[in-house]
């Protein structure tokens, strides 16, 4: 008799371990996957925010635009598919910065600064060679884009929103965070030779 029952409890308890073990197991492989899907979804906003900053700084660089249209025609690119939606983007020019631009006087009424990129060789034979160096570095654009993707896989948003530290988030989507919306910011720097002059009005 008590040997039946201690068979009884000792296969009660290898059920019971065994239960435990499998929901522990697949609670695990849940989580697994639902990371999985967050970040296949955070590597495509982030290979979406990475074309509309080229294509719009590649049209920046061949067209004289400036940091108003050139922000206006990304938020355009962002805003263009439906399926992505950000609670925050925003590009900034970071070079050549309008401190640089100003050893480039106009000789155009309407502009006060003015570099010129056409005919580069022949532009740089009358500079100093410290002039030569800064000319080239001034010909190539510069710029950062950041863009705050809200996470929505369950679970997952909040254990990535957790992992990374708040002092890796810039201000913009810490306010988003603030604000309620997980998000995921994704920063990108695009470089492209410019084509056409740059410019800034009076």
């Amino acid at each position: 008799m008590n040997l039946s029952m201690n068979l009884s409890m000792n296969l009660n308890k290898q059920r019971g371990q065994s239960m435990l073990e499998a929901a522990v197991t697949l609670g695990a492989a849940t989580i697994i996957l639902l990371l999985a899907i967050q970040f296949i979804w955070v590597f495509y906003a982030s290979q979406f925010v990475q074309y509309a900053a080229l294509e719009t700084v590649r049209v920046a660089s061949k067209t004289s635009m400036d940091n108003l249209t050139m922000q206006a025609n990304f938020n355009y690119l962002m805003n263009k598919d439906p399926q992505w939606r950000f609670s925050y983007v925003t590009m900034t020019r970071l070079r050549p910065t309008n401190k640089e631009l100003e050893a480039y006087p106009s000789n155009d009424l309407d502009y006060k600064h003015e570099l010129l990129v056409d005919y580069a060789e022949i532009r740089m034979a009358g500079m100093k060679p410290e002039q030569q160096e800064q000319y080239l570095k001034d010909r190539i654009l510069l710029v950062e884009v950041t863009a705050c993707y809200p996470l929505k896989v369950i679970i997952a948003n909040r254990i990535l929103n957790a992992a990374y530290s708040s002092y890796s988030k810039n201000a913009a989507c810490l306010a988003q965070d603030h604000l309620g919306a997980v998000t995921w910011p994704i920063r990108r720097q695009i470089r492209v030779p410019l084509h056409s002059p740059l410019r800034v009005k009076k």
